[in-house]
């Protein structure tokens, strides 16, 4: 089947799936404000297909004016139709399509002489295909729950269309953390259908893409740190202590710091009990396509000679170099070298031949992630198993460079990429997904922006199947908007031209702020404009100059000469202050440009709290600007609802009191360590 790479998703040549043939001068759906046309329905329509019918017929009114009606298939093919999902009359155009090819996500888009057609798979593919419609055809564009934007076009057209589309990656979403720590002014803002329109398709929130008219959702049993749900101490612990981990001389057959458990997984009785667990929860959920085991989150494993043979078998593998490790490195450093994710794979792979039996085509899932983010030597993934490689690094808090692509680096203090990483676990792995931990605060600079469509390129590159982004906290503050869109035209189109999608981006949420606002995000995102500390949260020592480092290398042998190098994670990549008072300026050319615009203003100066924070913590206390501009983020919090403020989540009254010291004594906002 000959195929092509377009727009960023596969698109395969329409002729081999459905004969007939797209008029060749195109098609004219509106002219001047008026239409001939209908939007034609199944009789049979299932939710999805409706409301993508509802939402085609909403925006080329708003568009154009005219008003669209919906009809089902029961009567005559119209004279002038738009056909959306599987009415009968799809046959009467000599389409003949394979709908298992579509999968759940894929579609048709044909024009005719008379007729367009977008017919897709069910659940989601075709409202996708009506959104690509209206997004690549005619220029609409949902940044967030309240910026939307529809041109005025009284007469839309379209050229000859003929192509299959389907997504590069099965899932996608991005995780928003709310509370109280970060801000719960997201979610009781959040449209149900702005989930839908960007194409998240997986659940991480009990309301988000789980009401059918709006697709439905990837759906994963149990996507969590869950063992003690697999294997439940109230139900095996008196009985089976063995199942759970030997530390310290002790089984602990009981939760651990709070709900959590580690289990002995050389232990096969163990992966019987977790097999028998999962099958139950999917007879409950036959429409799962994926179910899940994940490691806990706990620094605990399981110290039995068993264990520590499964480990020493597979560990001393150092893949980011593709080399052995020292033999006299110590034990702690040999597991993490592949022996802990030999074991956890090990295990994994019992249980997916367990469940293979009863489900041959839904998927298991589990963790490359903390101790066994490193892949093993000498053992493969089950072809059930998708291994959910996390980027963070394996024995403390990553230290990922977010002014890089996951594929440069150096990205932590080992100067290994994860891309190396990613390229051994998918010889490993026939599925590899993705869980991407991200900028975790709305203080972050925008110093990503510019490495997101190389790293999710890599990501299609080397294979990834499905990417979730962890990490994105107190929206809207900061520049986490712009980076939950851009996000999701990429990983629905890699193609995507971001460096034009982040200019249109700024013009539609900022208003005419929207240039100056751009030219922060350039300024912000330049090595240039950053200057480093080599001491672990500490901003402003008094006395001693911050240290100032070359722009990383893609050579991850190459180290930057730094004691224990920390650039690369924001905490310590100090703005400097020329391009702090730089940013101050642009955003006050943003305020002025949108003052009569009240949205607009209110998005500005959310944005704004990045500038507030980085002008707090590293500007000298005598700048006469911190006092306002404290009570300002103060203010901007509350109104948030955010609880605290600053480096290690200070109340608002704690982080308050720091900086007035700070500005009355000179005394650093933060200790030295």
């Amino acid at each position: 089947m000959p195929t092509l790479k377009t727009k960023g998703v596969l698109v395969v040549t329409a002729m081999l799936l459905a004969s007939g043939s797209a008029h060749a001068d195109g098609l004219t759906i509106t002219a001047d404000g008026s239409s001939e046309f209908a939007i034609l329905l199944a009789a049979d329509a299932i939710p999805a297909e409706k409301f993508a019918a509802e939402e085609l017929a909403s925006h080329i009114e708003r568009m154009s004016g005219a008003k669209l009606t919906i009809v089902n298939d029961e009567g005559t093919l119209p004279k002038h139709a738009i056909l959306l999902g599987r009415p009968r009359q799809l046959s009467d155009l000599g389409v003949q399509l394979d709908w298992s090819e579509l999968d759940e996500e894929g579609y048709l888009i044909r024009t005719t002489k008379d007729h367009l057609i977008v017919a897709g798979g069910r659940p989601r593919g075709t409202m996708y295909g009506v959104y690509d419609l209206l997004q690549s055809s005619w220029g609409c564009g949902w940044f967030t729950f309240d910026t939307i934007y529809v041109p005025s076009r009284p007469t839309l057209t379209l050229p000859r269309l003929d192509e299959i589309r389907r997504p590069v990656f099965r899932l996608r979403d991005m995780m928003v953390s709310s509370g109280v720590v970060h801000g719960d002014w997201f979610w009781p803002n959040f449209d149900e259908k702005y989930a839908a329109r960007v194409r998240w398709n997986f659940k991480t929130r009990d309301f988000r893409n789980t009401d059918e008219s709006h697709g439905g959702s990837y759906r994963i049993v149990s996507f969590a740190h869950n063992y003690i749900w697999l294997v439940p101490p109230e139900k095996y612990g008196a009985e089976h202590p063995e199942y759970y981990a030997l530390v310290d001389g002790e089984r602990l057959n009981r939760p651990i710091r709070g709900n959590d458990v580690e289990l002995c997984l050389s232990n096969p009785d163990v992966a019987d009990a977790a097999a028998a667990t999962i099958t139950g929860w999917l007879r409950e959920r036959p429409d799962s396509k994926m179910c899940f085991i994940g490691q806990s989150d706990t620094g605990y494993y399981c110290q039995c000679d068993e264990c520590n043979a499964v480990r020493r078998k597979y560990g001393g593998w150092d893949s980011a170099r593709r080399t052995q490790i020292a033999a006299t490195r110590p034990e702690s450093d040999w597991n993490v070298y592949g022996g802990f994710a030999g074991l956890q794979i090990e295990f994994a792979n019992r249980v997916a031949e367990i469940l293979e039996k009863e489900f041959p085509d839904v998927l298991v899932g589990t963790w490359a992630y903390f101790f066994a983010r490193k892949p093993p030597r000498g053992i493969t993934a089950h072809k059930n198993l998708v291994v959910w490689y996390a980027t963070w690094n394996s024995q403390s808090w990553p230290r990922r460079s977010y002014s890089d692509a996951v594929d440069s680096g150096p990205i932590n203090d080992d100067f290994e990429t994860f891309g190396d990483e990613i390229g051994e676990w998918k010889r490993i792995a026939k599925h590899v997904f993705i869980y991407d931990y991200w900028l975790g605060t709305w203080r972050a600079q925008p110093v990503h922006i510019p490495t997101l469509r190389r790293t999710v390129r890599f990501y299609r590159k080397i294979g990834v199947e499905g990417v979730l982004i962890d990490g994105l906290r107190g929206i809207p503050a900061g520049f986490e908007w712009l980076t939950f869109w851009l996000w999701s035209q990429l990983l629905w189109n890699p193609d995507f031209d971001a460096e034009r999608g982040v200019e249109e981006f700024c013009n539609a949420y900022y208003g005419a702020g929207g240039p100056f606002i751009k030219e922060y995000i350039d300024l912000a995102s330049s090595p240039d404009s950053f200057e480093f500390t080599s001491i672990p949260g500490l901003y402003n020592r008094p006395n001693s100059p911050r240290h100032r480092t070359r722009r990383f290398t893609d050579d991850p042998f190459t180290p930057v000469r730094l004691d224990k190098l920390r650039d690369s994670q924001l905490l310590q990549r100090v703005m400097s202050d020329q391009a702090i008072n730089q940013g101050y300026d642009l955003f006050e050319k943003a305020r002025a440009a949108v003052r009569g615009d009240p949205k607009s203003a209110k998005h500005v100066e959310f944005t704004r709290m990045a500038l507030q924070n980085a002008m707090l913590e590293w500007l000298p206390g005598t700048d006469p600007r911190l006092p306002a501009e404290l009570e300002g983020l103060i203010e901007l919090a509350k109104k948030m609802k955010i609880g605290y403020l600053g480096y290690g989540s200070r109340t608002l009254e704690q982080y308050a009191e720091a900086v007035r010291r700070k500005i009355a004594t000179g005394e650093p906002l933060y200790p030295i360590k």
